[in-house]
């Protein structure tokens, strides 16, 4: 159960920057080659293949790789999608209410039992704030294109492929945090969280996102389980407080 301790008011924010709009807009997606600038080869390689720079398969599948990256940029095989925006936003214990009228979401967060106490609630302030809000994904037909390949005997390229999305995927929702920290003109500041990892345990708080953001306009969807399609599709939420910091939960 979360902790019921009182909120941490060392963290919450002293300026509260306004939003460059309110609500919900479609994503204007950059191109394939830009979103690899963010993929390091070597670490891909490792992540998903691991395959280390000093392996005697590193230089031929770092080929196939260089190759497959080519391709895609070519033929335009993976087209980045998502929507993002920015609303309201006030603490309400280990909370948030956001969104705007006729529209608000609850969040619901554990809190750290950690030295400082910390709860994502706390990166707002308690007289009202704003918050953003994302979702994002290179997955669209991927799942297709990565079968048939798979029929066609190309396993690696298929591997490589659905690889690459994930990792396009994680490539994307950087990108876009630092488009939204741009518009918000808070540069290099905030933080993002994701739902149903570490601090925000809790993947049903996706439901409240998709119901703000309405992310199946872009080819997302979420299941039952809340979990996101396409698989290579990130969410996350936004805090502009440049006291705000990834913290452990003991």
């Amino acid at each position: 159960m979360p902790s019921e301790k009182l909120r941490n008011e060392d963290f919450s924010p002293e300026i509260i920057p306004p939003p460059p709009f309110l609500g919900r807009r479609a994503l204007i997606p950059p191109p394939a080659h830009r979103l690899f600038s963010f993929l390091d080869d070597s670490l891909f390689l490792l992540r998903f293949f691991r395959i280390r720079k000093d392996s005697a398969k590193y230089a031929a599948n770092l080929a196939v790789l260089l190759d497959f990256k080519a391709d895609i940029i070519r033929e335009n095989i993976i087209k980045p999608r998502g929507v993002f925006g920015f609303f309201p936003a006030v603490p309400f214990g280990n909370g948030i209410i956001a969104g705007i009228p006729g529209k608000t979401e609850k969040f619901v967060f554990p809190r750290s039992s950690a030295a400082e106490n910390l709860c994502l609630s706390d990166f707002l302030a308690e007289n009202g704030d704003n918050a953003a809000f994302f979702a994002v994904s290179c997955g669209t037909g991927i799942l297709e294109i990565a079968a048939m390949e798979k029929r066609r005997g190309n396993y690696l390229r298929s591997f490589m492929l659905s690889s690459i999305a994930l990792a396009l995927a994680e490539a994307a929702a950087e990108w876009l945090h630092g488009e939204i920290r741009a518009l918000w003109k808070i540069s290099g500041q905030g933080k993002r969280f994701s739902f149903g990892y570490g601090v925000c345990p809790d993947l049903s708080n996706q439901s409240g996102l998709f119901r703000l953001l309405s992310p199946e306009t872009e080819g997302i969807r979420l299941t039952e389980n809340f979990m996101m399609e396409p698989e290579a599709s990130v969410s996350a939420l936004v805090f502009h407080n440049p006291k705000a910091k990834y913290f452990s939960m003991k």
